[in-house]
C-alpha cells in the first residue's frame, strides 16, 4: 500500500502536492487504527516534502501541521525534531508547529505538556523578523495562554507591546468570554485603542457569548 500511495503521490501535477496525498492517507491509516501504516505514510510525506522542488510562498508552511500527526502516532521525538528544525530555519512556521502541538496536548489533557510548547513559542517570538508576523504570533501565543486560564501570562510584558496590544486583547477577551468571564472581557475590550480596526470587534464577540 506504502508503494502504491507514494507512486500515486509522485503522478501528482496540477493537483494537490504528493506530500499532502501521503499525509492525508498517514491520517486515515491511523484513525483506522494502523499506527506502523500511519508512521510509514507520514515518513513518506517528509520525503516528498524534502524533495519538494518548489519553495513555499507563505507561512505558515505544510510542516507546522504535521508535527501533530507525528505526535498523534506516538512519534514524539520525530515531532519536536521537526519544531526545532523550524525554528532554526523560520521562527515563525517553527512558533506555529509548537502552538499546534500545544493545542493537540491540550486537547488530549496533556496540560504540563501543552504549557510546555506555549512557553517554547514565547521564547522564541523576539527572534521573529517581520514586524506584523511577530504582533500576530504574539496575539496568538496570548490567545493559548488565555485558554489556559494562564491569563496574566497572556497579559504580561513579555507578550504585549504597543503594536500587539490591540490584538491581544480581542483575543483573550474572547477567551475569557468562552470561559464565561463576561465582565472581565468587557473590561479588557475597552483597553481597545479608540482608533483601531478591532474596535468593531468587542460587542460581537460579547454577545457571541
Amino acid at each position: 500500500m506504502l508503494g502504491k500511495a507514494q507512486e500515486d503521490a509522485q503522478q501528482m501535477d496540477n493537483m494537490q502536492p504528493g506530500w499532502n496525498l501521503l499525509q492525508s492517507i498517514g491520517q486515515a491509516l491511523f484513525e483506522l487504527g494502523e499506527r506502523e501504516q500511519a508512521q510509514a505514510m507520514l515518513f513518506a510525506a517528509v520525503e516528498a516534502l524534502n524533495n519538494y522542488g518548489q519553495t513555499f510562498r507563505y507561512t505558515p508552511t505544510p510542516w507546522s501541521t504535521i508535527v501533530v500527526d507525528f505526535e498523534k502516532v506516538g512519534l514524539r521525538e520525530m515531532a519536536l525534531k521537526i519544531a526545532h528544525g523550524l525554528l532554526e530555519h523560520d521562527t515563525f512556521d517553527g512558533c506555529t508547529a509548537l502552538l499546534n502541538l500545544a493545542r493537540h496536548a491540550w486537547e488530549t489533557g496533556e496540560r504540563e505538556r501543552a504549557l510546555s510548547f506555549v512557553n517554547a513559542a514565547l521564547e522564541n517570538v523576539e527572534a521573529i523578523s517581520f514586524p506584523p508576523m511577530q504582533t500576530g504570533m504574539r496575539a496568538s501565543i496570548a490567545s493559548e495562554y488565555a485558554r489556559m486560564g494562564q491569563f496574566d501570562r497572556a497579559l504580561g510584558d513579555a507578550l504585549v507591546t504597543p503594536y500587539s496590544q490591540d490584538e491581544i486583547f480581542v483575543k483573550v477577551a474572547e477567551e475569557m468570554a468562552k470561559q464565561d468571564q463576561i465582565e472581565a472581557a468587557q473590561e479588557l475590550l475597552s483597553r481597545v485603542s479608540p482608533g483601531s480596526q478591532l474596535r468593531s470587534a468587542p460587542e460581537a464577540i460579547v454577545r457571541a457569548y
